[in-house]
């Protein structure tokens, strides 16, 4: 008996606990059960937080995930303090300093390994 307590109280701290009821809590304000495709999301990002208040229903989970990517590229462009086009200019410029040291470091080694055949 002790173990199946021990065995709730965990599946309760679980986010898939949180889930099924966020998914429930959902179901019972529409008044209908949810489809395998909608996905209840937690706007605080607290899963334990399943006041009605808190909760969306996306009708797809591939909304779901775009809109986490949007949340994700925006906070990524609020700490790098970067617009979209700068960020893509940023990473090009940083592509052609690699690869122009990756070129550089080739043709010294080539020179090296040209010095060391003469001995």
């Amino acid at each position: 008996m002790g173990e199946e307590k021990k065995f709730d109280k965990q599946c309760k701290k679980s986010k898939y606990f949180h889930w099924r009821r966020a998914r429930k809590i959902m179901s019972e304000k529409i008044g209908r059960r949810l489809t395998s495709n909608e996905e209840v999301h937690h706007l605080d990002h607290d899963y334990s937080n399943n006041d009605l208040s808190n909760l969306y229903l996306f009708e797809f989970q591939s909304k779901h995930r775009k809109y986490h990517e949007f949340l994700k590229n925006l906070v990524r462009n609020l700490v790098d303090g970067l617009t979209p086009s700068e960020r893509y200019k940023k990473q090009q410029s940083e592509w052609y300093i690699k690869n122009k040291e990756r070129i550089l470091f080739k043709q010294m080694l080539k020179k090296l390994f040209i010095k060391m055949e003469g001995y």
